[in-house]
């Protein structure tokens, strides 16, 4: 049985010694047994007690950490709720549509295609060429033009002349009155037809300058008409271009949220093709409310506006 150091250190065992002593008459040793003084008797502890028990370690409360723990996991999770529901009760949800702003583009002249450089789908910026009639007839009206203003001015010149010669006559009495007349009033015919001369010339080369067709904004091609060598009225519609610069979404507001709205409030648009990826804006205008309240309403007033019915659209989109 082992015991606790403890007890061992209180206990004492009797010690016996044995002593030898020798006679000289070859008789047997004696032995004879002694005992040391500390072997006294002393009580024996009764060993069948049992020993003390060790002290027992603390446990750790794991099942009241857990139980805090998901407490304050609940806590968190019904703040966050409370304050996404007051988030959604602040925001205002509005359904509309996007404003489509098209511009049909044409020559101001009328002539044969001789390039159409974009097709549809293709995106054009501000100032791009993008087509061209045929300029030999309009490049042939600015030389006509060109000699026309010369020979206006070469006619001016030569009845400035004249009205100077005849008016120095008058003074010298040789020629009537009537005669310097007749030379000042052709003097001012001849300005007259310089001043039409340089007009047609300028209108020449105006309608010169159409023969070339540009984007007047940043777009995007919807559709193309007409195709190089076609012969194009004047005012023709040959593309459709959808400006994107500034796109518009038409929002609208119940009565009892107007005075959540104001001009250039900052907003977030979402779309049906891209719902995680918002457009940030601005309101721009504010007008009476009206049409749109909710997203159904919206789809029915897209098809309304695109004239198919929602069923029909619903089916097109499938």
């Amino acid at each position: 049985m082992k015991l606790p150091r403890r007890l061992k250190e209180h206990w004492t065992y009797p010690v016996e010694t044995v002593g030898v002593s020798i006679v000289s008459n070859g008789a047997q040793p004696e032995k004879t047994k002694t005992t040391s003084k500390d072997s006294a008797p002393q009580a024996t502890p009764d060993r069948s007690a049992p020993p003390p028990e060790a002290p027992e370690r603390r446990r750790v409360p794991w099942k009241a950490i857990l139980v805090a723990a998901a407490l304050v996991i609940c806590g968190v999770a019904f703040y966050a709720w409370h304050v996404h529901q007051r988030h959604q009760r602040d925001r205002l949800l509005l359904y509309g549509n996007v404003d489509i702003r098209e511009v049909n583009l044409g020559f101001r002249v009328g002539g044969k295609i001789a390039q159409v450089l974009k097709d549809e789908g293709d995106a054009v910026k501000e100032g791009e060429f993008i087509a061209r009639l045929d300029p030999e007839p309009y490049e042939r009206e600015v030389d006509d033009a060109k000699a026309r203003l010369e020979s206006a001015r070469t006619t001016l010149a030569n009845n400035e002349r004249t009205f100077v010669r005849k008016k120095d006559l008058l003074g010298q009495k040789v020629l009537a009155q009537q005669e310097v007349d007749d030379a000042s009033a052709a003097r001012d015919a001849a300005r007259a037809e310089v001043d039409r001369a340089e007009a047609g010339l300028a209108s020449a080369k105006l309608h010169l300058a159409d023969t070339e067709l540009k984007a007047p904004s940043n777009g995007v091609v919807m559709t193309r008409v007409f195709e190089p060598g076609a012969i194009l009225q004047t005012g023709a519609t040959l593309f459709t271009i959808s400006l994107s610069d500034v796109v518009w979404v038409r929002a609208y507001v119940s009565e009892d949220r107007l005075g959540n709205v104001h001009q250039g409030m900052t907003v977030f648009v979402f779309t049906d093709s891209a719902p995680d990826k918002p457009y940030q804006g601005q309101i721009g205008l504010h007008l009476a409310a009206s049409g749109v309240h909710s997203e159904e309403c919206r789809d029915a007033r897209a098809a309304q506006l695109a004239g198919l019915s929602p069923a029909r659209r619903d089916f097109k989109s499938r």
